[in-house]
């Protein structure tokens, strides 16, 4: 039998570990709402099961090493109840709750409630097992460790991975099991052989956050018309496609999700003290979201009316305009001029592809209207555009 003190022991740790998961859920919803909210275009709702996941995962991070025994103890305990949970949960957590948060409100709830049933006469659950991730433990073991209660430096120590832990599952499951998919642009563009991959992206990437590439480097083989060239393709991660717009989740929401630039290098928007959630390798090679294949070129779509409207406005306010300059210099110059830009910077000869009118604005330093089209085709071995010219009889 267990002595008063090392009952009072688990007690203790049991109080402190309920103000543990309080502590999360009060700032977890804000994740999950900001998830949400940046990822607005989801309908998905993926149900009560997403909440075991998410807790799980969340607690899980206690278990680190820095964190000692009473990090693993911890994480066995909370994680250990909400596997026990998996055949029959709690009732409320079959209800139908109006949205994720809902759900997360009655499992911290259901949490609070299981830990208090301990508290109440931890004698009697004394040797009730936890188990979970290979790791097992006792409600007894609690008696051989401090829990940190809020005022220790430790319970903040332990909590920010386990609030990241939480958010990292939240995005996850909304974006593999949502609306979305990865847009792969083709065909791809060739780059000069003293091409930088990863200059290039650390260039990219905060001006399209959302977007992710990958290189192959082709050796001239002898055969006519063939050189030595870096094959580029670019991917982004979009709720769709179109004619006229890649689909592309919001700059926030990209710079929330992803950890890095090119690999190795930290994206500085990113969140969680700048560790962000998952690298862009990770999230567009490992998670197994669908792929949609593109074959188009493309540029950003006006709203109804807004195409006209950012041009009269820029025009009212006389900012310089793309018809000024080919008053002053003619189409052929602008083309020039375009060309001479992108002639030694790879991240301007990708980009003008891609997202041709943002691009012409930063090289010209004009309003380029939206209701103008501009295709820009990449030139490489065994790649020619031949432009055919506009004839008024339509023959």
């Amino acid at each position: 039998m267990p002595t008063d003190d090392e009952i009072q022991k688990v007690k203790d740790n049991l109080s402190k570990m309920q103000a543990f998961n309080d502590y999360l859920y009060d700032n977890g919803n804000s994740y999950i709402t900001q998830a949400y909210f940046l990822l607005s275009e989801t309908q998905t709702d993926r149900g009560k099961s997403v909440c075991f996941g998410m807790m799980q995962s969340a607690f899980y991070e206690c278990s680190e090493a820095a964190f000692g025994p009473v990090g693993g103890f911890a994480a066995t305990t909370f994680c250990g109840i909400l596997n026990a949970w998996g055949g029959t949960p709690p009732p409320d957590m079959n209800s139908t709750f109006a949205d994720l948060v809902g759900r997360f409100q009655a499992a911290s709830r259901d949490m609070d409630e299981q830990l208090a049933v301990y508290h109440d006469d931890p004698a009697t659950y004394w040797n009730t097992v936890f188990s979970y991730a290979g790791q097992t433990c006792t409600l007894g073991d609690l008696a051989t460790v401090d829990f940190p209660k809020e005022s220790d430096p430790l319970f903040m120590q332990m909590m920010l991975p386990c609030e990241r832990g939480l958010d990292q599952y939240v995005w996850k499951d909304i974006l593999t099991n949502g609306d979305f998919q990865l847009n792969e642009w083709l065909p791809e563009t060739c780059m000069p052989a003293d091409f930088d991959f990863n200059a290039w992206g650390n260039g990219f990437y905060p001006v399209h956050p959302s977007y992710w590439g990958t290189c192959y480097y082709h050796q001239d083989t002898g055969d006519c018309g063939d050189s030595t060239y870096w094959g580029l393709t670019q991917w982004n991660l979009a709720t769709g496609s179109g004619m006229f717009s890649d689909g592309h989740i919001s700059d926030d929401a990209a710079n929330h999700l992803f950890s890095d630039l090119s690999p190795g290098t930290p994206n500085p928007k990113t969140s969680h003290n700048g560790q962000g959630l998952f690298t862009r390798d990770e999230v567009f090679t490992e998670w197994g979201i669908k792929v949609h294949k593109i074959y188009s070129q493309y540029a950003t779509a006006p709203e109804k009316g807004k195409g006209w409207f950012r041009y009269m406005r820029a025009k009212a306010e006389g900012k310089y305009l793309l018809s000024q300059l080919e008053a002053e210099i003619g189409m052929d110059g602008i083309k020039e001029l375009l060309v001479y830009a992108v002639k030694d910077n790879p991240d301007l000869r990708a980009s003008l592809r891609t997202h041709p009118r943002e691009t012409m604005e930063q090289i010209l330093g004009v309003v380029v209207p939206d209701f103008m089209a501009f295709d820009f085709v990449m030139e490489a071995p065994r790649r020619y555009a031949v432009v055919l010219p506009w004839d008024d009889n339509g023959e």
